[in-house]
């Protein structure tokens, strides 16, 4: 087995899909698999992208927003200091309001989403193996929820340091958390203006920067749904493709799912991790694949 988890010294042996699909599967019994999720694995539930839901917040406070496209980042700073004073929880609430207004996200509708199944697929416990870390840039808590629904014991963490607990999935939002459930009171604030980045990128102590960067060494990392237009999350890639635990042996060491003809798979490549064009519709089917093979692979050990 050892030969096959740390055979794909050649970046030729990572353009096999089979072969990578392969690797995936191993390491996935070895439990050395870690999930990123980024916004558009969220897409799928009507939420809305980054403009509209900025949109959304001035709508709802009555602000007016700025009209310079120059701007679009700073909107939310303007927003943040004059119609809510700086407060972030009384922000993070407006911003939940904003996240979840036109969607109906209950359990029972999530069923027939086919990445979140496929990804349900990949962290439920199993002899089979199970990825060893889920961390999501998103707000959104879609996959505790469907997880819990399930009958899995999930805990989100969305402040470090936390206490380990005894939860089936552990969820770790370094940008904050904003539960669907309106019950929940918000904790804290959230990681969403342009100051909020600025203060965070690069800033090596940070815990959440060490924490992720950690993750990343010691696993295999599967990015789902990630741009790559993040300079925080770019930094941090930057930094562990120097120090990932295969750094010598392996030419990646990760992989992310991207649309066809995205413009930032060198980006991706520079950094160490392998860009897989693949569209949103074959996502699923491809990571349930990754399972499978696991599991026969354990039968048969």
């Amino acid at each position: 087995m050892s030969s096959v988890i740390s055979g794909m010294s050649s970046p030729d042996d990572w353009k096999s899909f089979d072969k990578l699909k392969k690797l995936l599967a191993y390491r996935l019994v070895y439990q050395r698999i870690s999930l990123f999720l980024g916004a558009g694995a969220s897409a799928g539930f009507g939420l809305p992208d980054w403009k509209v839901l900025v949109d959304n917040l001035y709508s709802n406070s009555g602000a007016t927003r700025p009209a310079s496209p120059d701007n679009t980042r700073d909107a939310e700073d303007l927003l943040m200091g004059t119609k809510y004073a700086g407060d972030r929880i009384k922000f993070a609430s407006a911003v939940r309001t904003a996240l979840y207004q036109k969607t109906d996200l209950h359990p029972s509708n999530m069923e027939t989403n086919r990445l979140l199944s496929a990804i349900a697929a990949l962290v439920m416990s199993s002899v089979r193996g199970h990825v060893a870390n889920v961390v999501t840039f998103n707000f959104d808590d879609i996959l505790e929820t469907y997880l819990k629904w399930r009958g899995f014991a999930v805990e989100s963490v969305d402040c470090l340091p936390a206490w380990n607990g005894a939860a089936d999935v552990r969820v770790l939002h370094p940008h904050g958390l904003l539960p669907i459930d309106t019950t929940s009171a918000i904790r804290r604030g959230v990681v969403f203006t342009q100051l909020d980045f600025d203060k965070i990128v690069g800033d090596a102590k940070n815990q959440w920067f060490q924490r992720i960067t950690d993750i990343m060494r010691s696993t295999t990392c599967i990015f789902i749904g990630i741009s790559g237009d993040d300079a925080n999350l770019t930094n941090m890639l930057a930094q562990v493709n120097d120090s990932h635990a295969s750094s010598g042996t392996e030419p990646y060491w990760g992989v992310r799912f991207g649309r066809p003809g995205d413009a930032n798979e060198t980006r991706w490549t520079n950094r160490g991790v392998h860009p897989i064009a693949l569209d949103y519709a074959k996502t699923p089917e491809v990571l349930l694949e990754i399972c499978q093979l696991a599991s026969k692979i354990r039968m048969a050990a």
